[in-house]
């Protein structure tokens, strides 16, 4: 038997995977994913999606705001903009560079965890 998220919910659980991504705290994310999750027309496994995520260029770090969102209840999905800042660690740990973007994620959810 599924579960059905409320709005709250679903945005709650999707800024908890944000932050938990923020942090690199991978092992708490686990608890964010299905077992296995759509990805990039694939369905790989949450520990490949997870390491899809520790990817990124040497020397910089991520951190990612959620911005503005619509949800569809129905479906148990978000459609996001997210702005993420990335920060060039420069020598003897001072900052460096600041890069800015923004993106649109879409996500859904199935039993109060990511699942596309």
């Amino acid at each position: 038997m599924t579960s059905t998220m409320s709005k709250e919910d679903i945005v709650t659980s999707f800024q908890t995977f944000l932050d938990y991504q923020n942090t690199a705290n991978w092992d708490d994310i686990q608890k964010c994913i299905q077992p296995s999750v759509h990805f990039d027309n694939s369905l790989v496994q949450r520990d490949a999606f997870i390491a899809q995520l520790c990817l990124g260029v040497e020397g910089w770090q991520k951190q990612s705001e959620l911005a503005n969102y619509v949800v569809d209840v129905g479906s148990q999905a978000i459609a996001a903009e997210v702005i993420n800042s990335e920060n060039e660690r420069g020598r003897q740990g001072t900052a460096g560079e600041t890069l800015e973007y923004r993106e649109i994620a879409f996500a859904s959810f199935a039993d109060g965890r990511l699942s596309n």
